[in-house]
Formats: C-alpha cells, structure tokens, sequence
C-alpha cells in the first residue's frame, strides 16, 4: 500500500542584505522504498534528506547548490505526526527550519529534494517549480509521482556452487559477491546426487569471509560487515535437491563484498544403508554410487566398532553380517566413513532387532547355545524342516545324563529353542543332544562356568 509522504519545508531566502522566506507543504504519493527495486517502504528515521536550489532551470546537476542538510528531530525521513504551525502533519517527513540561500528570484522558486537511505540509493524528487510573491510563498504543491531513484550499491545475483563430482569430498570454488542492506542474498549447493538421504550429516561447507582478497582470483573491494549467515536448508528445485543458506542484511549493516569459498561436499554418495535383524544376527548392507579420498568404512553397533571395511573408491556394494546379536536387543549400527585423512563422518544409523521367528528353515539343525560359556541358564536352538518329535537330553563330561528338557514332545516347522538352567549343576563341560524323529539327530557341547 503506497504511503502519502507530506514534506513541509520552511526556509529562508536571501539576497544582499534582504532577508525573505516561504511556508511549503509538499505532498507526495510516490512511496520510496529501501532499494531501487524494492518492495520495502524506507522505514522510520530511516533516511537523510537533502534540497537543492535549482538555479540553471537545468534539472538537478552537480552545480546545484545545497539548501540546507536536514538534522536533528526533523532531518529524519518518518513516518510520525508532527505538530507544525499550531496543526498537525500526518506522517511525511520535516525539514529543517533554518534553510539560507544567497539567490532569490521574486517571483519563480526552483527547487528538488534527496533522501538517501544508508548505504543503498538516493531517491531524487522532481524539481519543484512555483511562483513566490515577493520572495514569499505559503501554500501546498502536490508532487504525484517522478521520484527517480539510484542504487548505491548494486547486490550480487544469486549463487549456487555445482556439485562438480557427485558424492566429491573436495570442492574448491570461489565467488566474490556484493551484499547490500537491506537486502538477502541466496546462496546454494547441488543438485546433490541422485538418491541423497538428506541427512544433516551431508551438508555442504562454505567459507564467508569479508572482503575478496582471498578469493581467487583476489578482488579489491570494501569488505560488508553486519550481515547475518543462516543455517543450511535442505531445498527441492525442478534440476534436484540443493542444500540452501540465507545471508541477510539487515537495516543498518554495511554494504559491500564477501568471499564465499566452498571447500566441501559428501565423501560419499550414499545409495542406501540397511540394518536387517534375523535370528540371532543382523545383516548390515550398504550402497555407493561414487566414492572421492575415502579410506575405509567403519561398523559401529551401539558405539562400539564390530566391523571394518577398505572403501574401492568406486560405485559399489557391501554387506556384513553381526553374528553376535542376541535375539530380543535392539541394536543401534552406525556407518562411519573414515576419508584418506582420517577424518570421519557418520553417514547413517539403522536399528534392528534380531529375533528366532526371523529364522529361515530349510533343513533339521541344532544351533549353539548361546551364551556360552553361561551361568546359570542358556538356550538352545534347533531347526524342524517339517513337523516331528524332538527328544532333547543334557549329559556331562563322563557321558551320564543329568537332564531331559524334551522328551518326543511334537514341533511344527520352524526354529525353535528352550532354556536349560543349570543352578544345581557344578562347572565344567556339558553336552547336549537333539533327536528329531528318525530323521535327524546332533550333539554340541557348552561350558558351564560359575
């Protein structure tokens, strides 16, 4: 919504030794805004103001001499009322009283105004034309529109740094951009590669240093200060997905150059992670579409190392299998890449929980107790390739029996186990033995350690 800007000027005139002056209310109903081809209305006391005397009749030039420099409550560009000669002036902004100047033409004033917002544009009025009677004027002039405007510091387009090598580690590109205030510049990274996970883990590093001398090639330039960086956003585009970050210049920070240098991407591009539970195992699977100065690859399960695999540098496909999950955990992996540096990056987490119903049974087995050693108790597995009786019998070392946990007790297909608690056994070796049917039959041994 446009604003009405009142602009009541008061100035003395004067010519040899005879003093004169005029009252006038300028109203105009252009809005000036922050920048040339902003949206912004200048804010309140947000601005110097300046008017000049036209006296060639030539439009405004650098010949023009200077009226008066506004000052003080009333040399500031506002949106507040005033109270000026016993009424009020909506909004506007005021001039100062006290304007002197050494030419005065009886009966035909030439004037204009400027008003300089910061470090931005000058807004230059239309010169202002009227006659005076007398050196004398008091009266209103309209001004609809005709305020030109010149940016004094012209802001940078845009920027995104492509990502040169998908799933690169390295990158080492250089911008030297212009911030000018109020103003916020847009800066961009990608499209990252196909199939990215997003993960925060992957955002990209850019360097903001004021000035661009370190840029290459270097560049002499007034360095911005006051501007505010934001954090990495990640943004869907028609070419792909990007990670974005705002740079802002807020009311009152110094328009000038930056250094943007952007150092670093993903170490790799990561196809996809996967942390499958079975039955007491979980199988890890991983792919890469690209891989750059990666040394190797690192499984970690709730924080501790259990895996650890050389990188091929190329696209590719990995697998590893925890076989010492317990049915019934829920176990935490974590997929670190460690780069030819040894720097090292998370580059993603699964959770899995391995349980005996994930087991797949093609034929009759008997499985390790876990844990083993034990105390008191542990369990023990077996596979029924189809339905059968199972006869489970514990002996000791010396081959004497000291338990029966089944005795041709009926399964259906499927793994099964049950628990032997051995409380009122002595330490020492034990074996156990499975029978089912007439169709399969094995015996383990287990440590009892107490």
């Amino acid at each position: 919504m446009k604003i009405r800007i009142l602009l009541v000027a008061v100035a003395v005139l004067c010519m040899a030794a005879v003093s004169f002056g005029f009252q006038l209310q300028i109203r105009d109903t252009q809005p000036l805004y922050t920048s040339c081809g902003g949206t912004e209305v200048i804010p309140a006391a947000g601005a110097n103001i300046v008017m000049y005397q036209d006296v060639d009749f030539d439009g405004p030039d650098a010949t023009d001499p200077l009226v008066s420099t506004v000052s003080g409550p009333y040399g500031r560009y506002t949106r507040n009322t005033w109270v000026f000669g016993g009424g009020t002036v909506p909004g506007g902004f005021l001039l100062s009283p006290n304007m002197v100047s050494s030419v005065c033409n009886a009966t035909y004033l030439v004037f204009y105004f400027r008003v300089q917002y910061q470090g931005a544009c000058i807004w230059t009025s239309p010169v202002g034309d009227f006659r005076a009677n007398g050196c004398s004027y008091n009266g209103v002039w309209t001004m609809a529109s005709g305020w030109t405007c010149e940016s004094l510091c012209a802001p940078s387009a845009d920027v995104t740094f492509p990502v040169t090598i998908p799933g690169a580690h390295a990158e080492n590109q250089f911008a030297c951009v212009t911030l000018c205030a109020p103003h916020t510049f847009t800066l961009c990274v990608g499209p990252l590669p196909p199939n990215h996970l997003g993960s925060t883990d992957y955002m990209p590093t850019v360097e903001v240093t004021p000035g661009c001398l370190t840029c290459d090639p270097p560049n002499q330039c007034t360095p911005a200060s006051g501007y505010v960086i934001g954090a990495w956003v990640l943004t869907p585009k028609p070419e792909g997905l990007f990670y974005c970050q705002m740079i802002e210049m807020p009311a009152g920070a110094v328009g000038g150059c930056v250094c943007l240098h952007f150092t670093y991407i993903l170490p790799v591009d990561l196809l996809s992670f996967s942390a499958t539970p079975m039955d007491a195992a979980v199988k890890i699977d991983w792919a890469t579409g690209a891989e750059t100065n990666m040394a190797r690859f690192v499984v970690n399960r709730n924080g501790a190392q259990v895996a650890s695999m050389n990188a091929t540098g190329e696209a590719h496909t990995y697998s590893y299998t925890d076989e010492s999950a317990a049915n019934g955990t829920t176990y935490t992996y974590e997929l670190v890449a460690v780069n030819t540096d040894n720097s090292t990056r998370v580059l993603a987490t699964a959770n899995a929980t391995p349980s005996m119903d994930l087991a797949v049974v093609t034929e009759y087995a008997l499985r390790q107790n876990f844990p083993n050693p034990f105390n008191p108790s542990t369990r023990i597995a077996f596979d029924v390739k189809e339905a059968n009786n199972v006869t489970l019998t514990i002996f000791n070392a010396m081959g004497q029996k000291v338990a029966t946990l089944l005795d041709n007790a009926n399964y259906n297909k499927g793994r099964h186990s049950v628990t032997f608690d051995a409380t009122n056994l002595t330490s020492g070796l034990y074996f156990y033995s499975v029978k089912i049917g007439n169709d399969f039959s094995a015996t383990k041994k287990m440590l009892l350690v107490k």
